[in-house]
C-alpha cells in the first residue's frame, strides 16, 4: 500500500525539548523548527519535530509561535530526588572542578547529564530504535531525518542503518568540536561522551551541516586525522551560517530596576554576554578591567550569562577584584534585559577562545555596537573588519585593546560607518533546507542507480 501522506522532515531535538534554557543550541534548534515549519511546505514537505522517548521518536508539541512547546523538565513537578541529592552534595563540597561537575545543570557537562545519558542508554538500546517503533513516528523512504541538537545519551546507529537501507537520508547539525579540541577544560567522561556522539554522528549522517566554514573545515580535519571512522558512501560536509533574531525577539520578559541601574551611568559600560564557561574566558577579562581601573581608566564591566560549568572560576575572579573594580554579574537576565544591555552599552567585549559561531557578535553589530573580541578564526569569519581583535590568552593584549578604545576612542571608523548586515533566521534555515533537499535528491538518485544495477546484474547459473 502506498504512503499517501506528504514527505516529512523529522527534526530530532530531544535535548532542547527536554531541557530548553533559552540560550545557545536550544535557541538555534527552536529557530530551525520554527522556520522549517514555515518554509518546507512550499517545497511539498511537512515538518514534524520529534524527541526520543524510550525506544521511540515521538512528536514534540509546538508552541503558538511555531517553535517547540514547553520543555519536559519545565512541566515536571519539584526537582527530582537525584537532583536534590546532587545539590546537597555540591553544597557540602569545597569549591573546585569536582563541585562544578556535581552542581552543573543538565544542560552543561556534569554529573546530571552523565546520569541522564546512562539512563537513556539503558532504556533505548540500539536494537530497539526501529524506524517505526510502537508509538513512534513512521519514518518513510521519502522522508528526511535531521538531528538539530546534540543528544549525547542516545545511540541511533541501528535506526540510521535501517533508514539507509530504505533510502531515507540522515542529516545532522554540527555546532563545534570544542570538547575534543580543548579536552583539558572538561572532565574526562563528558569529553569521551562527546567524542562518541561525534563519531556516531559522522558514521550515520549522509550530510553533516556545520554552522560555519570554520567548523566545516575543523570537522573535515577531524575526519582526516581520526583512523577507523566509518562514513556513509557519498557523505557530504556542508556549512550554513546561523541567523539573528534581535529585530524580532528578546522583547519578552521584564527589565528589572537593578538591571536598568547598571546602564544608567556616565561610566562607559563594557558588556560581555555568554555562559559562565571556561572557554568564554571571563576571568582574564575581569583581570584586565581591574588592571585598567588601577591605572585610573574608568569602566564598568557587566557580565550577562547563565551559570554553567565554569561558574567557580568566574566567581573566584570576581572575589579577587572586589572593591577595586566595577564589575557586575547578571546570571538570570531575561531576553528583554539582554536587548536593553546591547542598546545601552559602550561596547561588547567577547574574550572567548573557542567558539563554533558567536551570535553575540552578530547581535551587537546589528545594534551598531563596537565589538572588541578574541582573534580567533570564527570571529574573523563573522565580524571581519567590523571588530577590533586581541589575543584572548594575553591579559596585556586585552588591557591594551580596552585602553585604546576607552581612552583614545581607537576603533576603526570604517567598522561603525559601514552598516553591518547579516542573514535572518528565515534566510539561515532556508540555506539549511536547501542542504536537506539536496540530501533527499542524492538519496533518490542513489536508489535509482542501485535499482538499475540490480536489474542489469547477470543471473546466477
Amino acid at each position: 500500500m502506498s504512503d499517501a501522506r506528504a514527505p516529512t522532515i523529522y527534526v530530532e531535538c530531544t535535548t532542547t525539548f527536554r531541557h530548553d534554557h533559552g540560550t545557545g543550541i536550544p535557541r538555534v534548534a527552536n529557530a530551525i523548527v520554527r522556520q522549517l515549519g514555515a518554509l518546507a511546505p512550499a517545497h511539498g514537505y511537512d515538518v514534524v519535530p520529534v524527541y526520543l522517548d524510550g525506544s521511540a521518536l515521538r512528536p514534540a508539541t509546538l508552541a503558538t509561535d511555531g517553535g517547540l512547546g514547553a520543555p519536559v523538565e519545565d512541566r515536571a513537578a519539584p526537582p527530582s530526588r537525584a537532583r536534590r541529592a546532587m545539590d546537597g552534595l555540591a553544597r557540602a563540597m569545597p569549591a573546585g572542578a569536582a563541585r562544578n561537575f556535581v552542581a552543573a545543570p543538565s544542560s552543561q557537562p556534569g554529573l546530571a547529564r552523565l546520569l541522564r545519558s546512562a539512563s537513556e542508554r539503558l532504556r533505548a538500546r540500539p536494537s530497539e530504535l526501529a524506524v517505526a517503533a510502537p508509538g513512534g513516528v513512521p519514518i518513510g523512504a521519502r522522508d528526511v531525518l535531521l538531528h538539530a541538537d546534540i543528544h549525547l545519551g542516545a545511540d541511533y546507529r541501528a535506526l540510521h542503518a535501517a533508514l539507509h537501507e530504505q533510502g531515507t537520508p540522515v542529516c545532522a547539525v554540527v555546532y563545534d568540536l570544542i570538547p575534543v579540541r580543548h579536552p583539558a577544560i572538561w572532565p574526562a567522561l563528558p569529553v569521551r561522551q562527546f567524542r562518541e556522539w561525534l563519531d556516531r554522528t559522522i558514521a550515520g549522517a549522509d550530510t553533516l551541516c556545520a554552522i560555519s566554514e570554520v567548523v566545516r573545515d575543523d570537522l573535515a580535519r577531524y575526519i582526516a586525522e581520526t583512523p577507523g571512522l566509518t562514513r556513509p558512501r557519498g557523505q557530504s560536509i556542508e556549512w550554513f551560517h546561523l541567523g539573528h533574531d534581535m529585530d524580532a525577539s528578546r522583547d519578552n520578559g521584564p527589565i528589572r530596576d537593578s538591571t536598568r541601574a547598571l546602564f544608567t551611568t556616565d561610566t562607559p559600560v563594557l558588556l560581555c554576554v555568554g555562559w559562565l564557561d571556561p572557554r568564554k574566558n571571563q576571568p582574564r577579562l575581569i583581570e584586565a578591567v581591574a588592571t585598567l581601573q588601577a591605572r585610573g581608566v574608568t569602566a564598568r564591566l557587566v557580565l550577562i550569562g547563565r551559570r554553567g560549568f565554569g561558574t567557580t572560576e568566574v566567581m573566584r575572579a570576581l572575589d579577587a577584584v572586589a572593591g577595586r573594580a566595577d564589575v557586575h554579574l547578571v546570571d538570570d537576565a531575561s531576553d528583554a534585559e539582554v536587548r536593553h544591555a546591547l542598546e545601552h552599552s559602550r561596547a561588547l567585549v567577547y574574550p572567548s577562545y573557542a567558539e563554533g559561531f558567536g551570535l553575540p557578535l552578530v547581535e551587537a553589530l546589528r545594534f551598531r555596537l563596537p565589538v572588541l573580541c578574541s582573534d580567533i578564526p570564527i570571529f574573523r569569519e563573522i565580524a571581519g573588519p567590523h571588530a577590533v581583535y586581541f589575543d584572548p590568552f594575553d591579559v596585556g593584549s586585552i588591557v591594551a585593546t580596552l585602553e585604546a578604545f576607552l581612552v583614545r576612542d581607537d576603533h576603526p571608523p570604517r567598522s561603525l560607518a559601514e552598516p553591518f548586515t547579516w542573514i535572518s533566521w528565515e534566510d539561515s534555515v532556508g540555506l539549511l533546507l536547501d542542504l536537506l533537499l539536496d540530501a533527499r535528491e542524492r538519496a533518490t538518485v542513489n536508489a535509482g542507480v542501485q535499482r538499475e544495477a540490480g536489474e542489469l546484474a547477470p543471473m546466477s547459473r
